[in-house]
Order: C-alpha cells, then structure tokens, then sequence
C-alpha cells in the first residue's frame, strides 16, 4: 500500500517546483520582449515536465530535502526556435549543518547540480488549431514536447601552480615536442600566414598606386 505522506510530500515539492520553472521561463520572456526576441512558449516547455517529473525520483527526493536555485541558459541558435529553447541549470543548495560537516560556511552549493534541457519531436497530427478549439479537418506536424535531465557533479577545480614565467617556459617546450605537434595544422596555419601576408602587400601595393596616382 502506498506511503500517503511520501505521496503528499512528492506531490507538494513537485509543485513548488513547477511554480518556481515557471516563473523563472516567464522572467525569461519579460526579458525577451524587452529585447526584442522571440518569446519561449512556457506551457508547451514545462508541460511534459509537470506531467513526467515524478519519474526522477532521485531529483525530487533532493529538492525535497534542500533549497534550490533555477537558473535559465541559452544557446544563441536556441532563439531560432520557441520550442526547443534552452536548458534550466538547478543548483542545490547545502544546509546549515551540511556547511558545518565541510568546515565551510561559506560555500554555499553542493559539488553537483542538475540540468533540465527543452527540447520536442515532430509528429504527423490529425488536428489543426482555430480561434474556437482544436479540430480534426486536416493533418499537420505537432512538436511534441520533451525534456532530459542530468545530474552533473563537479569533481574539482584546479589553478596553474607558479608565475607567469614557469609557464612560459612550459610553453616552450611544449612547442618543442613533436609528439605535440599536427603537420597538417602547422601547414594551414603557415598558409594562413603567408595569405594574410600577401593581402597586407597588395592592400599596401594599392595604396601606394593611389598615392603615386595623385602626384
């Protein structure tokens, strides 16, 4: 027999957070407008969500158990389209005591994050859409809404150890390796030189033909 208060708690988490995807899609299409694009169309993104989200359980038993940030990415392509539009990136935030364990008050977000990515499949339809309603007059291809969500886990973040001149010097002999080095790459890249070179000399050549021309 299912667990009622599990049931109860999933469904309340779930819809706390539709109502902050949905809000954070239409902050995004305020900021659209205010800029001239295109806007998302938020029902047809978060409609296959709200209805299939309960499947990742791992997901919501997360945001369940922490406060959580939404954040809205795009792709420049992605404004060709309103239906595959973007990505959401869920940040989860640590608790209190989860900050004391880590000796780290101050980092705030756990070592992984989720991404929600928008996206559809066309299908042939039998309906067509009118001002009165849906009707079945003719067949079209419907974008049927869908989505993916991965779990990303950051594993670490590292910076260069030493000055500016330890690494000049690893620059150099990493130049020097020839197990480093792509003949074909060094070929395009000398091509690229010497072309460039030659319209430098025959932009120079047509100047000096119009200098002289006006003597």
């Amino acid at each position: 027999m299912p667990n009622m208060d599990t049931n109860t708690t999933t469904n309340s988490t779930k819809e706390n957070f539709m109502i902050n995807l949905i809000e954070t899609l239409n902050n995004e299409n305020i900021k659209r407008i205010n800029n001239n694009r295109e806007i998302i169309d938020v029902c047809h993104l978060t409609s296959v969500v709200d209805l299939q989200i309960e499947k990742c359980q791992e997901f919501l038993n997360d945001i369940s158990n922490h406060e959580y940030d939404i954040e809205y990415q795009y792709n420049e392509e992605d404004y060709v389209s309103n239906y595959k539009n973007g990505k959401v990136k869920i940040n989860i935030r640590k608790t209190d005591e989860e900050k004391e364990n880590n000796n780290n008050m101050y980092n705030v977000y756990h070592n992984y994050c989720y991404y929600i990515h928008f996206s559809f499949d066309l299908v042939s339809s039998s309906y067509t859409f009118t001002d009165e309603g849906y009707n079945g007059q003719e067949c079209n291809d419907w974008s049927i809404p869908s989505f993916s969500i991965d779990k990303i886990i950051k594993l670490g973040e590292y910076i260069w150890q030493g000055n500016e001149e330890d690494y000049l010097e690893y620059e150099k002999q990493f130049k020097l390796n020839s197990k480093n080095k792509n003949e074909e790459l060094e070929i395009l890249k000398l091509e690229k030189d010497k072309q460039e070179l030659r319209d430098e000399i025959k932009m120079l050549q047509d100047k000096l033909m119009l200098l002289e021309g006006g003597m």
